[in-house]
């Protein structure tokens, strides 16, 4: 897959291609909304891999087109609604995925704008993004998302306050086997009772390489990247 990033942008990691991964063990088909595209390539990558209707909520202008041109070049449909994802009405969605922005507010922050509304937590608090994703999903909808690993806890009873949805999986990324997490995963289930299932952890470096499943994930999404 060819995906434009600007240089002066943010610019996908691969905490998106490790989402992605952990996504494709749930999404199986349906309408699938991605939260903060960006250039795209997280919903752009499930929907070249699954049976689903895409949709993109991106608020930054520049962002939404650059979605729409990364679409187009790989001839997937999508639709990217260009408005901040608080005020996005339409519901019914299976899927819910996104990277959304989780660095702490405190620190020291980027002066460039596209930065700063793609990376800090109070340009979408965890709160009012898992309560408005809640909103627009089906009843049996899954929310699934990453976020720093450090705000486990804050995920946790932020879930805690979603009605009749529950926290169904988590997986750690580690950079290093002897490394804290930095990064998890999450899954949330419209409609469950299911008890909360810690996955085995991902391991990204094996020694100085990248270990075997960071490979196979690289291998697999297959993204070019150019930027412009």
């Amino acid at each position: 897959m060819r995906i434009a990033q600007y240089k002066d942008g943010f610019r996908y990691t691969s905490d998106t291609m490790f989402l992605w991964d952990f996504a494709l063990g749930f999404v199986k088909k349906g309408k699938l909304l991605e939260v903060g595209g960006g250039s795209g390539v997280l919903g752009l990558l499930l929907k070249r891999e699954r049976d689903v209707e895409l949709t993109i909520v991106e608020k930054q202008e520049r962002m939404a087109k650059l979605c729409i041109d990364n679409a187009a070049a790989n001839s997937l449909d999508a639709v990217v609604e260009h408005m901040d994802f608080i005020e996005f009405e339409k519901s019914g969605f299976d899927y819910i995925v996104s990277n959304p922005p989780f660095y702490p507010s405190h620190i020291q922050k980027s002066d460039n704008d596209s930065l700063l509304a793609s990376r800090y937590a109070d340009e979408l608090p965890l709160d009012m993004f898992l309560q408005k994703s809640k909103k627009l999903l089906k009843p049996n909808g899954e929310l699934i998302f990453c976020y720093d690993a450090r705000e486990l806890g804050a995920v946790i009873n932020e879930s805690a306050k979603l009605k009749g949805a529950a926290l169904t999986h988590v997986r750690f990324v580690h950079a290093k086997a002897t490394k804290s997490a930095k990064l998890a995963m999450f899954r949330i289930k419209n409609s469950s009772r299911a008890y909360l299932e810690i996955m085995p952890p991902l391991i990204v470096m094996e020694k100085d390489e990248y270990g075997a499943e960071a490979k196979a994930v690289f291998e697999r999404a297959a993204c070019d990247s150019v930027d412009i």
